[in-house]
């Protein structure tokens, strides 16, 4: 089966509906966060529960790793949190956060013959929580393509910079010589 059409730039629109042949039919959210995760990634699935239930007319969800089942896999519309020894459902994203800086998350996705999936993940939960705070903001956010990063400031929530992956070096060098840090930090 061929993959549902949609990036980054499409979202929350590309999570409401499903084309079957002719028929259109709803689709639900689920966020899935890890059942030993942080309070930010808590926070961060609270926060989208809170945003796309208003915006989408669906049904949002917000479940535990340890609670998914095949059904929400398969048909639900996901949004993952967290990192990859915390939420069994990145283990897949191993490489790719061990090759982000400590300050930075990513927000990635992947269209899905049946759904699309939104992966949040990053060394620290700070960074996961702007990440989904973008998310959250798609309106101001600059979303687009399949893969975005997302640092800022750590002493302010709201300091968010979105940016392409590639740049995230530069943008992470960046907030370490703005708050002071040691630029060995890796």
């Amino acid at each position: 089966e061929a993959a549902l059409a949609g990036d980054l730039s499409s979202f929350p629109k590309s999570f409401r509906i499903r084309k079957e042949g002719a028929q259109i039919i709803p689709v639900n959210t689920t966020i899935i966060v890890g059942a030993t995760a942080p309070s930010e990634d808590v926070l961060a699935a609270a926060e989208l529960v809170n945003v796309l239930t208003r915006v989408l007319n669906t049904r949002v969800f917000a479940v535990l790793d340890t609670e998914v089942t095949d059904d929400i896999l398969r048909l639900d519309n996901l949004i993952v949190i967290g990192n990859t020894s915390n939420n069994r459902y990145l283990a897949e994203f191993a490489a790719e956060e061990q090759a982000l800086p400590d300050t930075a998350a990513k927000i990635k996705m992947v269209s899905q013959p049946t759904n699309h999936v939104i992966s949040i993940f990053g060394k620290h939960s700070l960074y996961r929580r702007k990440a989904a705070i973008a998310l959250a903001q798609y309106t101001t956010s600059r979303l687009h393509g399949t893969e975005l990063c997302v640092t800022g400031d750590s002493r302010n929530l709201a300091a968010i910079d979105v940016v392409e992956c590639n740049q995230i070096d530069e943008a992470s060098r960046t907030f370490l010589e703005v708050e002071g840090l040691p630029l060995d930090v890796p």
